[in-house]
């Protein structure tokens, strides 16, 4: 792979030059990860590409992998296969239930199954999906998702809908501008966009081999800052922010984050992904460690900010 020229890099968000490389990953060892921990050959995706590299836009703080590398519908299936991967309760669906009345039209984009649907009573409810399993077992279930990008359904029914949803997807997107724009467009005047990512001002930020995280399943990285400049670039005004707390499914990572990070304060020698004799000694730990440490956080009161940060957004 040729060096990358910062010089030929806009930023996909604001379209902004100045911008930094930051971290790099190797791709071997990522395919590796996901062979070894899902099962999942990914490796065709990543066809002439050694490496990864995370770049930093410094006007709008939107970070992103370059290059873009997305998965297709049957990479996605694929980890539909995992019992956990459609979460049917999360902590965003009951924060953003309170932006959808009973009067509202309601736009779910990238709604797997349809789950937010049980949130709400809205008078009308559409999902848009990509996975055709998943629109099967929405509509098996009774609930209108389609299979339609935002793009598409936008041109097709702009100004529409009083609310737009988009949870856990704009950081799957190769192209956030085009989305975010298609979205916006379907609201109405007065609409509500609630867009839930999760937060690059989380632990997520310094996990150390979270395959999740990075390409071909999450190809950008979402800050507070990041989610602020969404708000100036498109004219829109942000009513709300909710942050998650530490939720059950995520202790073990965010301890064995924890310690890590804390291992190698010093050095800051690890990287995001990571195959060094030095990761494994801290990993071994960290295991050790993990049963003291979640004594401390069994109350929920006690626990730090979580995985996902959702914000709400409103159009003149």
């Amino acid at each position: 792979m040729s060096k990358i020229n910062v010089k030929n890099i806009k930023c996909p968000l604001c379209e902004g030059a100045d911008v930094v490389l930051q971290s790099k990953m190797d791709i071997s060892f990522l395919c590796k990860l996901y062979g070894k921990t899902l099962g999942i050959d990914v490796s065709q995706y990543f066809d002439g590409i050694d490496r990864l590299t995370i770049v930093n836009c410094n006007g709008c703080d939107f970070r992103w992998f370059f290059p873009v590398i997305t998965g297709t519908n049957s990479f996605y299936g694929q980890l539909r296969e995992q019992d956990w991967y459609y979460i049917k309760e999360k902590q965003e669906f009951l924060f953003a239930s309170q932006e959808a009345g009973p009067a509202d039209d309601v736009l779910d984009v990238g709604c797997g199954e349809g789950n937010f649907s049980n949130y709400i009573k809205s008078k009308k409810y559409v999902g848009l999906e990509l996975s055709p399993t998943a629109v099967l077992e929405a509509k098996a279930r009774g609930i209108n998702v389609i299979s339609q990008t935002v793009e598409d359904y936008a041109e097709r029914h702009p100004h529409s809908a009083d609310v737009v949803c988009a949870f856990q997807v704009l950081e799957h997107v190769a192209n956030p501008k085009s989305f975010l724009e298609a979205s916006i467009r379907c609201l109405r005047s007065g609409g509500r966009l609630v867009i839930s990512v999760p937060s690059a001002d989380s632990f997520l930020s310094l996990a150390v081999n979270n395959i999740l995280n990075c390409p071909p399943h999450h190809v950008s990285l979402w800050s507070d800052k990041a989610l602020r400049s969404v708000e100036r670039i498109y004219d829109l005004h942000i009513k709300s922010i909710h942050n998650d707390r530490l939720a059950d499914e995520h202790i073990d990572g965010y301890l064995n984050t924890l310690v890590i990070r804390g291992l190698d304060a010093k050095r800051k020698g690890i990287r995001i992904v990571d195959n060094s004799f030095r990761l494994r000694v801290y990993c071994k730990i960290a295991s050790m460690l993990m049963p003291l440490l979640k004594r401390g956080l069994s109350p929920v009161e006690m626990r730090p900010r979580g995985h996902s940060t959702t914000v709400v957004y409103t159009v003149a």
